[in-house]
């Protein structure tokens, strides 16, 4: 499988994140990029890789081989140990920034959401009515 110069980009930014614990944003940022899309946009192969590009994001980590970077090599790493599966990073997702709950705690938040609603409807259908003014009730 011969992957494109914004394919092996995006393979090394994924291994660099995982590696370093950082996101992708901030690989970007490190390598000088202060647009976010801009930086998304190359990985993804909207815009034309940067000249530079290979070697500024090589320049991240000493184990990063620029050679897969410019497509001379299928070696990502410079030490052959050490080299992750390809097809492995390639497989996997990017994660999505968030918090994942497990399936009850949504269900439970959703059944309060539903309560909340029901509730507030009632306080308008209470409030709308004429409240009888306390003179008025004397």
């Amino acid at each position: 499988m011969e992957l494109t110069l914004p394919e092996r980009a995006k393979l090394v930014v994924r291994y660099l994140s995982q590696k370093l614990g950082v996101t992708q944003a901030e690989i970007g940022e490190k390598m000088g990029y202060s647009n976010r899309s801009a930086f998304s946009a190359v990985l993804n192969g909207l815009k034309v890789l940067p000249v530079k590009f290979g070697e500024k994001l090589a320049s991240l980590d000493d184990e990063i081989n620029p050679d897969f970077l410019s497509g001379s090599s299928d070696k990502m790493l410079r030490s052959e140990t050490t080299q992750p599966p390809v097809l492995d990073v390639l497989k996997q997702q990017e994660r999505p920034s968030g918090v994942y709950l497990p399936l009850e705690l949504v269900k439970m938040f959703t059944d309060m959401s539903e309560t909340i609603r029901s509730q507030q409807e009632t306080i308008k259908v209470l409030v709308s009515r004429k409240v009888p003014d306390s003179k008025e009730a004397m």
